[in-house]
């Protein structure tokens, strides 16, 4: 009877939006600082429309910090935690749009075509919604290519935080800690792209993702993910 209830509607809907307020008020908590220098982008978010990337396993910071600002569009899967994410991110001023790259993903990319067009900012977390993490679908290739809008790497990290046992590893930072955040340089890809050219693309995309997410990391001596494998999940201490 409780694995039925937690089913539900009104649960999924009441842990969403207790999530929404809980994360939103630790970001709020900590102490921020925003990562400059070589290899990082000093103009963002200048260039509108734009496609922001991070890996699924930074889904916290973004929304709940940049919300309100700039009310970007995030693509998030139909699924139950899919619907929490949503909810709490509505909380902190996130629009979504249902769908995902694998599922429904044709319908899912024609509406954040639509949306560049109207040059809004849109959100892909290229390794979801269920990985391999730190492996990327050619759905931000795809799109930047299309509509000619930029692919900005985003990622960020905090001084405390505990990693989820999941097949991402979702960083959750600590009440009072300190995080920094960094924005990678802009990508542009120039289409239509052939196969072995859009795999070309997705593994730069990777690589840059990867590059913005390890400085932020390397900034409080953290581990880096993404090595010594560079794909997959795989459980590591931190």
């Amino acid at each position: 009877m409780i694995s039925a209830l937690s089913k539900t509607r009104f649960v999924t809907f009441l842990l969403g939006i207790m999530a929404g307020i809980y994360f939103g008020l630790v970001i709020r908590s900590m102490r921020w600082q925003r990562l400059e220098g070589a290899g990082f982008s000093d103009d963002w978010p200048r260039h509108k429309p734009v496609i922001l990337v991070h890996w699924h396993n930074r889904l916290l910071g973004f929304p709940a910090k940049f919300g309100w600002r700039y009310r970007p569009h995030y693509l998030i899967s139909s699924s139950r935690d899919g619907n929490i994410a949503l909810l709490s991110g509505v909380i902190n001023g996130i629009h979504y749009i249902n769908g995902s790259t694998d599922k429904g993903g044709a319908k899912a990319l024609l509406g954040l075509r639509r949306l560049l067009k109207k040059d809004q900012m849109i959100c892909i977390t290229p390794d979801g919604p269920r990985g391999p993490a730190r492996m990327a679908t050619n759905a931000a290739i795809i799109l930047a290519a299309s509509s000619g809008a930029p692919i900005v790497p985003f990622s960020w990290s905090s001084s405390r935080h505990h990693r989820q046992k999941s097949w991402d590893r979702l960083m959750v930072p600590t009440w009072f800690s300190r995080g920094v955040y960094a924005f990678g340089e802009p990508i542009y890809i120039h289409g239509p792209l052939d196969e072995a050219a859009a795999n070309a693309a997705r593994l730069n995309m990777e690589d840059a993702i990867n590059a913005v997410t390890a400085a932020t990391d390397l900034y409080f001596d953290h581990p880096v993910d993404h090595l010594p494998d560079r794909y997959g999940s795989v459980k590591k201490k931190c």
